[in-house]
């Protein structure tokens, strides 16, 4: 990182932002070039879970590279400032990378949209076989991770 005196160091800090975050934009690579898309998220335990339909373009480029790059934003807020160049963001940010893994079985299914639905204060829930069949719920090991503070 250029600018140290801007790194979280703190494991614990990363894990807060990545706790209070709602939405995480992923990153994948294909023969077309990268792709970026958001989802909604669930972290737990170095992994980041999310879930999609069976088909379309992520779910092809993630099948063929498993390899994927995933930001998340804390909290933001812009300082305006007397001219243009004193404006400033203040911000906390996660990046990563990691490999995607697609959950297979029901009680796999069923733990990673938990971990989704935590992530949102979600209560007790329950999920139909007809529901676990039609989703794919894909886990993001985290292999490397770094996060960013302006304040």
């Amino acid at each position: 990182m250029r600018k140290k005196e801007k790194e979280i160091r703190s494991r614990v800090e990363i894990e807060k932002i990545l706790l209070r975050a709602k939405v995480c934009r992923i990153a994948v690579c294909g023969e077309d070039g990268p792709y970026i898309f958001p989802v909604c998220f669930g972290y737990r335990k170095n992994a980041i879970y999310f879930h999609s339909a069976f088909e379309g373009k992520k779910i092809r480029m993630m099948r063929a590279d498993n390899r994927v790059c995933f930001e998340v934003e804390g909290e933001t807020h812009l300082k305006k400032g007397k001219t243009a160049c004193q404006w400033d963001m203040h911000y906390e940010s996660v990046i990563g990378s990691g490999r995607a893994v697609f959950l297979q079985g029901m009680e796999a299914k069923k733990k990673g949209l938990d971990v989704i639905l935590d992530q949102f204060g979600a209560g007790k829930r329950t999920y139909s076989e007809e529901e676990l069949r039609s989703v794919s719920v894909i886990k993001i090991e985290i292999q490397r991770i770094t996060g960013k503070r302006n304040q």
